[in-house]
């Protein structure tokens, strides 16, 4: 009995190797500061803009800063917005962020071009390069 009591004990050893390599990818979590330069497209031709959009992701938890131009008006926004359903993979950044009700642009963020497309409500968008920055250097000004 014994002898086959080992036998089921290897078998199972076997099973349990076999499932842990073909276990879960690994994990992507990272964090990345990107700073992106481009235009706005809004139903005209397309604008350059004047100042960065921003996207800072710390593991599963991610905020996007929009260019000025693409702010509300009015006093108080400061353009950091939440990004929420953040999925990232080997080529790809993905996720969306809240404007207001009706506006919940999209974000896709190229890994390996470093190309981002933002699109909103009714066509508006954001078009542009990005390029990795280190939140904790020194400010020039």
């Amino acid at each position: 009995m014994s002898g086959r009591t080992g036998l089921i004990g290897v078998a199972l050893a076997l099973v349990a190797g076999s499932a842990a390599a073909q276990g879960e990818p690994p994990s992507l979590a990272f964090d990345l500061h990107l700073r992106c330069l481009g235009v706005v497209s809004y139903a005209t031709e397309p604008i350059t803009v004047d100042n960065a959009l921003l996207v800072d992701i710390d593991g599963d938890r991610g905020r996007i800063r929009m260019p000025r131009i693409l702010r509300q008006p009015g006093g108080g926004d400061v353009g950091w917005r939440r990004m929420h359903d953040i999925k990232v993979d080997e080529h790809l950044v993905s996720g969306h962020f809240e404007v207001s009700l009706w506006n919940r642009p999209s974000v896709v963020i190229d890994r390996v071009s470093g190309h981002i497309d933002l699109v909103g409500f009714r066509g508006y968008g954001f078009h542009g390069d990005c390029a990795a920055y280190d939140p904790n250097d020194v400010r020039q000004f």
